[in-house]
């Protein structure tokens, strides 16, 4: 498009923002889609909020009016205003806006450096709850079981067995050839033979032979 076109464009997108089908979001950012080149090849842009011509001098938006809007016998001031704008791209926001960047870069840092601070805090407190936190030991739960009953063992006295009278050989009667029971110590044997020995008493002492 070239400056006339433009222009109009800029009327039309204008009427459009006042009467409420367009919003302002969408009316600056087609505004600053409308960029001219000139026969110089200077950048020219119109201002969002003003509606005046803006040329791009390679490092800030001055505000000018181009020579071919001149040359169609249009009245604009002699002596064109200038103003400071920092350096955008054409595409990017116009020069009305350009120190609204800044404002945000500002706010932006701003809740950057109160995040990260409190960052550090948090990290900080918390350092210090761990270094001087010390839990004292919980004893472990052990489950305690009923002890089970043990049966009780009745006493037993072993009965002592009463010693039994040791039973003699039994010799037949007929067989028994000498016979003392020794009641008397100062008694002894005579002098006896028989058919199956002889006993003698002499010197304190019995002998008996056997034959």
């Amino acid at each position: 498009m070239d400056f006339k076109q433009t222009q109009q464009a800029y009327t039309r997108l204008k009427d459009q923002l006042e009467q409420g089908r367009i919003t302002a979001d969408e009316f600056e950012t087609r505004v600053n889609e409308m960029v001219v080149t000139d026969s110089t090849g200077v950048l020219w842009q119109i201002g969002v909020s003003s509606g005046k011509w803006y040329r791009y001098d390679g490092q800030t938006w001055v505000e000018d009016v181009p020579r071919e809007i001149l040359s169609d016998g249009q009245s604009y001031p002699a002596q064109p205003a200038f103003i400071q704008v920092p350096v955008f791209p054409p595409t990017q926001a116009s020069p009305q806006y350009a120190e609204q960047p800044k404002r945000r870069n500002w706010i932006g840092g701003c809740l950057i450096a109160g995040a990260l601070g409190l960052c550090s805090l948090i990290m900080a407190v918390g350092g210090w709850l761990a270094w001087n936190y010390n839990p004292s030991p919980v004893p472990p739960l052990v489950a305690t079981l009923p002890r089970p009953a043990i049966p009780s063992v009745p006493a037993v006295v072993p009965s002592t067995p009463s010693p039994e009278p040791l039973a003699g050989p039994g010799f037949a009667p007929d067989l028994v050839q000498f016979q003392d029971d020794f009641s008397n110590p100062g008694s002894g044997w005579g002098i006896h033979q028989g058919s199956n020995g002889s006993t003698d008493y002499s010197n304190g002492s019995f002998r008996i032979k056997v034959t």
